[in-house]
Order: structure tokens, then C-alpha cells, then sequence
């Protein structure tokens, strides 16, 4: 087998999360929104849709058609009101009788959401901007926006963050009567300039996605509605607070890019903080042609590593010179606390090898089928090895059939899947971010392509069942130096020492 150098194995993965990327997008006339969004992008003059006040709002237009992309088209029964709806809306009332309380002597701002938060030395852990207390100290104030539905996450534990502001809008703000008649009447709080051209976009839409036009631009208009109100609103609160910077743990959507643009406004730098995966294909970080425009963008963005850096840096969106790769600080804070202990991995499994396999729910039968032929060629071929099999939590199946088998141990999908690292020898999943995470952890992964997209020669990427099997053999064989390779390869998706990284960005911007 042909032996890779660790830059070459870190291009073949990421080339495997493009494909998969618009493999799995939706789809409409064999187009994704990546492709939409360019071929508007060709045909318009995109960039000079803006707001009286002058800012541009294509931008944010390109994440309207990203997010609501898989949504066109789709077929939308009469809404009814459900108990989480009910709890959603209850929750919002209650909690805009609530003022908002901002703590004093804050010279950083830190947006983030309840989804962040993760059970930690048994506290809530923000686990992209808790980590910068040993940087930044009580300099920093974490803003926690509730989960998307507007439901408050119940702790009941306490919340690691030293200075935590539950974000919501108060009840006697203008903002939440604004959005309130909004939501009643339908009635849009801004005009725009060169809407004729805005106008042009939404029939060439309506007709490539076959979607009633009447629809798209009622949802065009709310999502425009929603981002002024909230620039309007965030704005005010960064004027009392007067923070050096803002960081901010998603940079795309409503919210966060009203964020973004209000900094800007206020010369204040919003930068944003890698939470996930970027692909060639992400509208969010990446343009197929050159631009100018930058309003509503995050002003920095702190990648997790080098790769990401690059693609970034190529993307047309970012200013080349603040894109910048600093690591992961809370990976890198479990590497420095793991343990080599036994006991978990005897708790799940009594197998002397276990592989350890992420599913995700999008391709969540293509995983069942996969991982059952895997059960049954290691039961054939008497291989003492064990499958953790872990549900995305989104995955409402329940699996039990899977057990049927000796070699297949059924995990709570909602166990951590760090902490499940240390029971495995090898991990597998299609295109989950663990794959990666498992890396840095110095655990091989096998990426599974599933769609047969890839050409590739290593044991780190199969096709079929069998191949996975004899990957498996070759990794087992010769562990010591696949685990070394493994870390240089992760290495690339994780730049190592991210808290010299993070203090070094942050006396650069001369806040430390």
C-alpha cells in the first residue's frame, strides 16, 4: 500500500468532507446552494442590494438561501401550536420580563448559545469561550443566546462562565414589539436600495426552485426584518458596554451577523471562533468570485487549524491577513487531562478490540446496513473485535435490533463522544467531525464512503464492508506507527498550543 505523506492524507479527508458536503445538500435541479448562490452571483450585480443606511446585504442573503436551501420546495402543512411550541413561546414571555443585567468593566463580549455548553468538572462548560477565562481572566463576559425554538436550556449545575448574561429581548424594548407587530402584520421596517435587482433574484429563484414567489419573498423579507431589529438592538447594548472586541461562536445567521455589522459600525472587531466543520462548499466562508463586500462578516475568523485556514483564506469573503489558525483550546485541554485507563472500555465492552462508530442520522440507514455486514463478517471470520455503535442524537431510531448481534454494543446516543475515546482502539464514521476529533486523540479513524466518491488508496478511507475489515487487520498490525500518523495528520485540522495562539491574537489587538 502506497505510503502518504501526512499533508496528503490531510488534502485527501478534506477532499472526502467536500464531496460528501454536496453529496448530501439538498438539491434542486441537481444544483446545490453553493452552485445557486454562484450562478446568481454571476448573472447580478449582487453587491449593490443595501439599506438605506448603506449597509449590503448580500451577504446575508447568501446564508437566507444556504439555511432555507434544503426548505425550498418543500411542502408545509398548516401550522399547529405543539407543546414545545407552546413551552418555546411561554419561555420567551417569561423571560422578557426578565431585564437584561450587563456586567461592569468588561473589555471582551462573548456570543454564544446553550448548545456550547457541555457537563465539565461538574459545571456548564461553554466549550469555545470558557476556555479563554485563563487567557482573558474577568475581562470577559460569555452572552448565551437560548436554543433556536427561543426554549431556555435548564442547568442544573452551575455555569462555568464567571460573568454569563442570559441574552433575550426585554419586553419594554423596541426591538420586541417591533419584531411582535412584525410577526402580526407582516409589515417590513426597512427599504433597500437597488431592490429591482433583488427582485430579479427572487424570480430567478422562484422559477429554478419552482417555489411560489409570493412565498420567497415574504421569507426574504422576514429574514431582513429580524436582522435590522436586531442590528438595531445589539448595537445599543455594544454602545453601554463599549467592549474591545466581540467574539462570536457562530458568525452566520440573523442574530450573529447583525452582531457582526453592528461591530463594524461601532469599530469595534468581531471575530469569530471555528465551531465546526468548512468545507470548499460552506456559502458562510467561502464565494466562488471576488469581492469587495464585507459587511455583515465577522472581521477575524480563529480557525482550529491550518487546513481550514487556507480554504478560508482562498474564499473570497475573508481579509487573507485575519484569518488566522489558533486550535482548538478545549480539545486540547481533554488531551492534556487524558488518562490511560482500561475501565471504561471494559465497562461498555469485554472485547480486547473495540472500534468505536459515529452514525449520523442524514445517512442513517446507509451506517445500520454498513455496521451490521461489518458484525457479521467479524462473527464469520472469528475476529475478536467490538463495535460501539453511537447514534447521532438528532437519530430517532432506536436500534435495538442491532444488538441481536454479539459483536454490536448499542451506546446512549447521547453519551460524550470524547469521553468514549478512551474505549476505543480505532473509531469509524462517515463524514461526522469525530473522525477528526478522534485523531487528535491519536485514535485512527476509517472514514466510511459510503456513495463510493473517493479515490483513494489509503486504510483510512474504504468503500465496502470488506475493505473496512482489512483496514482494520492492516491498522491493528501495525498500531504503533498508524497512531503516530495519525496525530501528525490531526495536527493539520488542529493547530497544537491554541492558548499561545489565542494570548498572541489577543496582545496583538492589544487587549492583553
Amino acid at each position: 500500500m502506497k505510503k502518504l505523506a501526512p499533508e496528503q492524507l490531510a488534502s485527501q479527508i478534506i477532499e472526502f468532507y467536500n464531496d460528501y458536503d454536496l453529496k448530501v445538500s439538498g438539491k434542486i435541479n441537481d444544483q446545490t446552494a453553493y452552485q445557486l448562490i454562484a450562478s446568481i452571483e454571476q448573472h447580478y450585480q449582487t453587491d449593490t442590494i443595501r439599506l438605506t443606511d448603506g449597509t449590503r446585504i448580500w451577504n446575508l442573503l447568501r446564508i437566507f438561501l444556504y439555511s432555507h436551501f434544503q426548505k425550498i420546495g418543500e411542502k408545509t402543512g398548516k401550522r399547529t401550536l405543539n407543546i414545545q411550541t407552546m413551552k418555546a413561546v411561554f419561555s420567551i414571555l417569561k423571560e422578557s420580563f426578565i431585564p437584561l443585567r450587563f456586567p461592569q468593566n468588561i473589555t471582551v463580549c462573548g456570543f454564544s448559545s446553550a448548545e456550547s455548553r457541555k457537563l465539565y468538572n461538574d459545571t456548564y462548560y461553554d466549550i469555545y469561550l470558557d476556555p479563554l477565562y485563563d487567557i482573558l481572566g474577568d475581562a470577559l463576559a460569555v452572552f448565551e443566546w437560548p436554543e433556536t425554538t427561543g426554549y431556555r436550556r435548564k442547568y442544573d449545575k452551575p455555569v462555568y462562565s464567571k460573568h454569563h448574561v442570559p441574552m433575550h429581548i426585554p419586553l419594554w424594548s423596541t426591538t420586541f414589539w417591533e419584531l411582535l407587530i412584525h410577526k402580526i402584520t407582516g409589515r417590513r421596517n426597512f427599504s433597500l436600495e437597488s431592490e429591482d435587482i433583488l427582485q430579479e433574484i427572487i424570480v430567478y429563484i422562484s422559477t429554478t426552485a419552482s417555489v411560489d414567489k409570493a412565498t420567497l419573498t415574504k421569507d426574504i423579507d422576514d429574514f431582513i426584518t429580524v436582522f435590522v431589529s436586531m442590528k438595531r438592538f445589539l448595537s445599543n447594548i455594544l454602545k453601554k458596554i463599549k467592549p474591545r472586541a466581540v467574539l462570536i461562536r457562530c458568525g452566520y445567521g440573523r442574530f450573529p451577523m447583525a452582531l457582526s455589522q453592528a461591530c463594524r459600525e461601532l469599530h469595534i472587531p468581531p471575530v469569530e471562533l471555528q465551531h465546526g466543520l468548512i468545507t470548499s462548499y460552506l456559502p458562510a466562508y467561502r464565494r466562488a468570485t471576488p469581492t469587495s463586500n464585507t459587511d455583515c462578516l465577522p472581521e477575524y475568523l480563529l480557525a482550529q487549524g491550518d487546513i481550514y485556514a487556507e480554504m478560508v483564506r482562498d474564499g473570497n469573503l475573508f481579509d487573507k491577513d485575519k484569518v488566522l489558525s489558533t486550535g482548538y483550546p478545549y480539545l486540547q485541554r481533554l488531551l492534556h487531562e487524558k488518562k490511560e485507563d482500561l475501565h471504561p472500555k471494559q465497562t461498555y465492552s469485554s472485547f480486547p478490540k473495540n472500534i468505536l462508530f459515529t452514525s449520523q442520522w442524514i445517512v442513517a440507514t446507509e451506517i445500520k446496513d454498513f455496521v451490521m455486514t461489518i458484525a457479521d463478517q467479524l462473527e464469520q471470520q472469528h475476529l475478536d473485535i467490538g463495535i460501539l455503535f453511537k447514534p447521532h442524537p438528532y437519530d430517532k431510531n432506536t436500534y435495538t435490533d442491532l444488538q441481536k448481534n454479539k459483536h454490536i454494543i448499542l451506546i446512549n446516543k447521547y453519551e460524550d463522544t470524547f469521553k468514549l475515546f478512551s474505549c476505543a482502539d480505532i473509531h469509524s464514521t462517515v463524514y461526522s467531525t469525530s473522525g477528526l476529533e478522534a485523531m487528535a486523540f491519536s485514535i485512527p479513524n476509517i472514514f466510511v464512503d459510503i456513495y463510493n466518491l473517493a479515490d483513494s488508496t489509503t486504510p483510512y478511507l474504504v468503500q465496502s464492508p470488506t475493505q473496512f475489515i482489512e483496514s482494520v487487520t492492516t491498522i491493528l498490525s501495525l498500531y504503533k506507527d498508524i497512531v503516530l500518523e495519525t496525530k501528525t495528520v490531526a495536527d493539520l485540522f488542529f493547530t497544537p498550543s491554541p492558548e499561545e495562539h489565542f494570548r498572541k491574537f489577543f496582545t496583538d489587538l492589544k487587549i492583553l
